[in-house]
């Protein structure tokens, strides 16, 4: 839903002006609004448990002692997010399971107009790829939160890590450094793969675009069905 783009833009927001500032207020209105994104759909159905969890976050919040750990919850959304996402495409490389791209490959040409045999191991290592990508994007993550300065996970733990990086930099990668990369891979091997595979049935890169939404729920249903 919308609102939930656009609390989770806001956070990024947020969380960059904390980076730039150091001002813990931006770093408690970015988890408030994290939170109202996560629970949004319960709320909207008016839910009584999703009501008390807004409650309980906005107390938490306020509380000395969860102020003084607040910061530390903003570098763990990036580093999930990243991890979950390269678990959803590494889990489907296992044996006897079918690559994540692949499944997007066969829902796009369901008249099964593959003209090349090809297509099936590149979009196994096409999977792979994603996979390694947000595992990448998440291990960096990780690195820029335990070296920030200041502010970082080890200097708030009492540590002094002997590379120093502005706290900025986990911010800008964090918040903005994570899509970007995702969307050149993206658009790289949409190029690439005209390119191999010239006979795709696409008039141009937001067609592919729009067929893969149309057959997105498909794709999910594929993935939560049993093996």
């Amino acid at each position: 839903m919308w609102q939930q783009g656009v609390s989770l833009a806001g956070y990024a927001l947020l969380t960059h002006l904390y980076a730039s500032t150091h001002r813990l207020s931006w770093a408690l209105a970015a988890l408030m609004l994290l939170t109202l994104a996560m629970l949004y759909p319960n709320l909207h159905a008016r839910r009584a448990s999703a009501w008390l969890t807004i409650i309980a976050v906005a107390a938490a919040l306020l509380s000395s002692w969860f102020r003084q750990h607040a910061v530390l919850i903003l570098f763990v959304p990036p580093i999930v997010a990243n991890l979950a996402l390269g678990w959803l495409f590494g889990h489907t490389l296992r044996a006897g399971s079918v690559p994540l791209v692949e499944r997007l490959v066969r829902l796009l040409h369901p008249e099964n107009d593959i003209q090349d045999d090809a297509v099936w191991p590149y979009a196994r290592r096409v999977t792979l790829l994603w996979a390694l990508l947000f595992h990448a994007n998440a291990l960096a993550c990780l690195l820029l939160a335990l070296l920030a300065m200041p502010g970082g996970v080890l200097t708030s733990v009492g540590l002094t890590p002997a590379l120093q990086l502005p706290i900025h930099w986990w911010s800008w990668y964090a918040n903005l450094g994570c899509y970007a990369v995702a969307a050149l891979l993206f658009l790289s091997e949409y190029s690439y793969r005209r390119y191999r595979f010239p006979w795709q049935p696409y008039r141009n890169f937001f067609h592919f675009c729009q067929r893969a939404v149309a057959v997105g729920p498909a794709l999910l249903a594929s993935l939560r069905a049993p093996k």
